[in-house]
């Protein structure tokens, strides 16, 4: 092929622009404080990986925060906190540690986990390593989770309700307000993973805080990454003043950790800066979502129940389809990875498309024909090798 559509990023709503801008600010802290935790002689720079996604998202304004925790960012980080203070409100401090971490650190024994079914496998897996009786809901099945809160929530101590804000598998919205109102009718946790819904979700990018008109306080524990939308790397941890404080002196992945380094913090700085200050990116990374998502019903492909936010998948069923298709697809310039088991239930496999504000109108349409033209004979391959 003489060119590429790619749709394997995940930055979402950062394009070409803002490179010199990101290259330019990394350059900046490598010169001040290098390029590791280390400075100078032996002197460790303390930056945890902290952000503060939590938004109070006010029905009278989009920019009205207000600070009433301290947080846990030091040294030279103290540049994003201060931003971050400005523009976050502060029901909900933040702290960077490893989800697996966290949930263990939180949970025991004596506690039960609700899991959605499509939730990441961190989520999964912290869930596990706590100790703690775990039962998983199908997917975004609120009337499920209700006959398992019925019959499990009583036998145990603590609860805690775990989902993802959009679905990375299935480009799927959970439904926060129902699960915030469950949460308050059986006395549980809710933790909402934003990973995929930080900067693609919500008119500014704020995420579900902002699409469903929540407060950050409705949600106990928000987590997420910095290496999508924030182009970073490490996670976050958001939440109360006093669950933060439990974890900075209880949560391993916290306490035996080192510090983030200096470039890392600030270029994820860097990406929040652009998606605030620069709203066109996020509307036109959700404009070209809902483009693809409503290309792609119009041909007759199956998306599942994706909401056109970002990510978008092709349901194909079987793995050998999803394989065959992507390799038709890259042959005529078409970059998208196949979803098979065991990233996805046997029987369930799909080309995953990540769209950002990258995309050009036109790319996403000869995408969308390439697929429907390239899959029938995906199919006819898939049959003849299974004979």
């Amino acid at each position: 092929p003489t060119h590429l559509i790619v749709f394997l990023e995940t930055f979402y709503n950062l394009v070409t622009g803002i490179d010199l801008k990101l290259l330019e600010c990394i350059s900046l802290v490598l010169s001040a404080y290098g390029e590791g935790e280390f400075t100078g002689v032996g002197i460790r720079i303390p930056v945890r990986n902290d952000i503060k996604p939590c938004v109070e998202c006010r029905q009278n304004s989009d920019t009205d925060y207000h600070d009433k925790y301290d947080q846990i960012l030091f040294d030279t980080s103290y540049v994003l906190q201060k931003y971050l203070k400005n523009i976050f409100h502060d029901t909900c401090s933040s702290s960077g540690l490893f989800l697996l971490s966290t949930i263990s650190c939180l949970f025991s024994s004596q506690d039960a986990i609700f899991h959605d079914s499509a939730s990441h496998n961190s989520l999964v897996l912290g869930a596990v390593l706590s100790g703690a009786a775990r039962f998983s809901y199908p997917s975004n099945d609120l009337e499920a989770l209700r006959s398992q809160l019925e019959k499990h929530r009583n036998s145990f101590k603590r609860a805690l309700i775990v989902t993802e804000g959009l679905f990375g598998m299935d480009g799927e919205i959970s439904d926060i307000p129902g699960l915030v109102a469950l949460k308050r009718e059986f006395g549980c946790f809710l933790m909402v993973d934003e990973a995929h819904s930080l900067g693609t979700v919500g008119k500014t990018g704020r995420g579900v805080c902002e699409h469903f008109g929540l407060a950050a306080s409705d949600v106990d524990i928000w987590m997420g990454t910095l290496s999508k939308t924030l182009c970073g790397c490490g996670g976050y941890i958001a939440g109360s003043a006093a669950l933060i404080d439990i974890l900075k002196y209880q949560a391993p992945g916290f306490v035996y950790s080192v510090g983030m380094p200096p470039m890392l913090a600030a270029t994820s700085l860097c990406a929040l800066q652009c998606m605030l200050s620069e709203p066109w990116r996020v509307a036109k990374l959700q404009e070209n979502g809902q483009k693809l998502l409503s290309l792609a019903l119009a041909h007759g492909l199956d998306c599942g129940h994706a909401k056109g936010f970002a990510v978008i998948p092709i349901m194909l069923g079987d793995s050998l389809t999803a394989v065959l298709l992507s390799q038709l697809l890259k042959d005529e310039g078409v970059l998208a990875l196949p979803i098979i088991y065991p990233g996805v239930e046997e029987g369930r496999a799909r080309l995953r498309f990540f769209v950002s504000a990258a995309h050009a109108s036109e790319q996403i349409e000869e995408a969308v024909e390439k697929i429907s033209r390239l899959l029938p004979q995906a199919r006819a391959k898939s049959r003849d090798f299974a004979g």
